[in-house]
C-alpha cells in the first residue's frame, strides 16, 4: 500500500467520536422525512453546540458527511437526500430505509460495480493477466 493510504473501509475509526456524538444528537431531533435538515444547517447546529461545549474546533461539511457515513456503518438509520427540499433525517420507519437505500445507495453501488468492470478490462487490456503471486496477495 501506498504511504500514508487510509482503508476508506475504516473510515469511521478516524471520524472525531465527539462530531459523530454531536451529529447524532442533532439527528435526534430530526425524525421522519418531513422534518429533514439541510446539511448546512446541520453543520451550524453541530458547530453551535461545539461552543456550548467550549471547545475550539469548527467542523466542516466534509466532516459531518464522513460522521453520517460512519454512524450509518455503525447501523444509524440516517437517510437524505439531496435538492430543493434535502437533507438529512432519522428513518420513521422501514419505507423510509428501502426508500434511501432504493433512491441514493443501490444507484452508487451499481455505478462503483460498473466503474470496477470497466477498469480490470482496462488494466487487463493494457498489462495483460495477473501473475499467480498478484491475485494470491490480490485476492483475486
Amino acid at each position: 500500500m501506498a504511504k500514508g493510504w487510509v482503508d476508506p473501509t475504516k473510515e469511521w475509526e478516524r471520524v472525531d467520536e465527539t462530531l459523530m456524538w454531536l451529529v447524532g444528537q442533532v439527528l435526534q431531533g430530526h425524525v421522519g422525512r418531513e422534518k429533514a435538515i439541510p446539511r448546512s444547517r446541520l453543520v451550524n447546529e453541530v458547530n453551535m453546540r461545539v461552543a456550548v461545549l467550549g471547545r475550539e474546533e469548527v467542523y466542516s461539511e466534509r466532516q459531518v458527511r464522513a460522521a453520517i457515513n460512519a454512524l450509518r456503518k455503525r447501523g444509524w438509520l440516517i437517510c437524505s437526500t439531496g435538492g430543493v427540499g434535502g437533507g438529512y433525517w432519522m428513518a420513521k420507519n422501514r419505507d423510509e430505509v428501502l426508500e434511501f437505500l432504493e433512491r441514493e445507495v443501490r444507484p452508487r453501488y451499481r455505478d462503483l460495480q460498473e466503474i470496477e468492470r470497466a477498469m480490470r478490462r482496462a488494466m487487463l487490456e493494457k498489462f495483460g493477466q495477473p501473475t499467480l503471486f498478484e491475485a494470491v496477495t490480490n485476492g483475486r
